[in-house]
C-alpha cells in the first residue's frame, strides 16, 4: 500500500475481529489530513479506525475530538539498553524460568484471558468483552507457534504462572511482546524475574537495547519496567473511530 495513502488496512485485526479494521498513517491530524482520512474510510469501507496520535502537538487533538475519534489509552513506550550500566539479577527465590513448551499451552492460555481488562479493547464497548479475552489468548498462541522468536515461562512450585515473548525486530535491537502473570500468584517477584531473563536472553543474542509497551493506566508494570533499569521514551495518544 502507497506510503502516500492516510491510512492503511490491519489484515490480522480485520480478520480476528470479523470487520475492516485500519489504522492513520503518522501521528499528526489537521482539518485537510482528516477529510482525506474519512474519504479513504468511505472508500474502503473501514468500520473502525486505530490512529496512535502525537500528544505534543494541540491540533491533533482539537480536530480528532471534533470528529468524533475516541481516546481510549495512553501509549507508553520504554528502552533498556545495556550501555546504562545496570546489572540483570537472575535471582529470584521460589522461581524458575525457562523456555515455554508444548505443555504449557493451555496453562498459557489462561494466564492471558485475565491480562486484558486494561487494554484499548476493553475499556472501548465497541468490541466485545469476550473477543478481547480471546485476543489475547490467540496472542500467546501465535507467539509459542512462532510469531516470537522466544517465550519464556516463570514457574513457581513447579506450575507456570507467567510468560513473556520476545522479539527480535532487527539486527541489535529486540522487543518484549506480551508478559502475563498469574493474578493468584502475584508478588512472588515472577514478572521482574521474567524481564530479566528476557533481557539476559537478548543479550545474549546480540542485542544491546531492547523495547517494551505498556499502558499509561498500568502503573504497575510501568513501575516493574523501571525497576528493571528500563526508561520512558516515549508517550501516544491511542484513539478509535468507529464509522457506521
Amino acid at each position: 500500500m502507497s506510503q502516500l495513502e492516510p491510512c492503511q488496512i490491519l489484515d490480522w485485526d480485520t480478520r480476528f475481529w470479523g470487520f475492516r479494521i485500519a489504522r492513520v498513517n503518522g501521528s499528526t491530524l489537521s482539518a485537510e489530513t482528516q477529510g482525506r482520512v474519512r474519504e479513504w474510510c468511505r472508500a474502503y469501507q473501514v468500520r473502525c479506525l486505530y490512529f496512535l496520535a502525537s500528544p505534543s502537538d494541540p491540533e491533533t487533538t482539537r480536530v480528532a475530538e471534533a470528529n468524533g475519534y475516541r481516546l481510549v489509552d495512553v501509549r507508553v513506550g520504554l528502552s533498556w539498553s545495556m550501555a546504562n550500566g545496570r546489572s540483570i539479577s537472575m535471582d529470584t527465590p521460589g522461581v524458575t524460568v525457562r523456555p515455554a513448551l508444548p505443555a504449557d499451552r493451555e496453562a498459557l492460555v489462561a494466564i492471558a484471558g485475565e491480562n486484558y481488562r486494561d487494554t484499548r479493547f476493553a475499556i472501548d464497548a465497541g468490541f466485545a468483552p469476550e473477543r478481547c479475552r480471546s485476543f489475547y489468548e490467540t496472542w500467546i498462541l501465535v507467539s509459542l507457534d512462532g510469531y516470537a522468536q522466544n517465550v519464556l515461562v516463570a514457574d513457581l512450585k513447579g506450575e507456570p504462572q507467567g510468560y513473556v515473548t520476545c522479539h527480535l525486530d532487527s539486527p541489535g535491537t529486540g522487543r518484549i511482546g506480551l508478559l502475563g502473570v498469574n493474578g493468584s500468584a502475584q508478588h512472588h517477584g515472577i514478572g521482574r524475574a521474567l524481564v530479566h531473563s528476557a533481557l539476559a536472553w537478548f543479550t545474549a543474542t546480540g542485542a544491546s537495547q531492547v523495547a517494551v509497551a505498556t499502558q499509561g493506566r498500568n502503573v504497575a508494570a510501568q513501575r516493574l519496567y523501571q525497576r528493571c533499569g528500563f526508561f520512558t521514551e516515549s508517550l501516544g495518544l491511542w484513539y478509535h473511530k468507529w464509522f457506521e
